[in-house]
């Protein structure tokens, strides 16, 4: 998918994970993970509610992928294709789960939409389009890192736990974009984000889920 299509991104879906290789108290990360008011085991099958945006923050900072596997068992439909739950049986499932930010239950946060929608620059972007990248630690100001990558890409890191820093990339970082052609940036190197000397919280896996999820009709 290359244009970002906000009607669909809008639009109410259900996702039922089956299986889910994570607890409601290890979103996003086993130790520093968000914990939800709703609570759910591993290995739960469970049914989540939200618009697609809200989905894929959610898959993209918590299922399980690694290299080029998507470990989660889920499927995704639009509410109007969604009829009921009742051929999963009432012991099969823990319950329906809000994702939109004002349920309050901690999984999709309000800023994780900020951020989608200045990355994306009010929906208003291409997701394959080319960007250099500079990440730069709230922090410390001088620590900056640069990458090349589409705005999926860098959707994809940035919702990532950062690997030693404990907490979502996004927020740890000031992130600017820019255009791959664009004459500030020549004769400094940009690393290919999903190359070897990309980040190491970045899995191919996860384009792929997102490409997936972004394709629901």
């Amino acid at each position: 998918m290359t244009t970002i299509n906000r009607r669909l991104l809008d639009t109410v879906h259900y996702l039922t994970v089956e299986d889910i290789s994570f607890a409601s108290d290890k979103i996003g990360h086993g130790t520093y993970g968000r914990t939800s008011l709703a609570s759910w085991l591993q290995a739960d099958t469970l049914i989540f509610k939200g618009r697609l945006r809200d989905i894929l923050i959610f898959a993209l900072m918590a299922f399980d992928v690694a290299d080029a596997a998507i470990y989660e068992k889920f499927e995704l439909v639009s509410a109007r294709k969604f009829l009921n739950v009742q051929n999963l049986g009432a012991t099969d499932i823990v319950g329906l789960i809000d994702l939109d930010p004002t349920a309050g239950q901690n999984i999709v946060l309000p800023n994780d939409i900020t951020f989608l929608e200045n990355l994306t620059d009010q929906y208003r972007a291409d997701w394959t389009t080319t960007k250099n990248m500079v990440f730069e630690r709230k922090t410390a100001p001088a620590e900056r890192t640069l990458y090349k990558g589409t705005v999926l890409q860098a959707l994809c890191y940035a919702l990532q736990f950062h690997s030693t820093l404990g907490a979502p990339v996004y927020t740890l970082f000031d992130i600017a974009l820019m255009e791959a052609s664009s004459g500030v940036s020549k004769g400094v190197e940009f690393v290919d984000m999903g190359g070897s000397s990309g980040p190491v919280e970045y899995e191919a896996a996860l384009l792929t889920l997102a490409n997936l999820l972004l394709s629901c009709v």
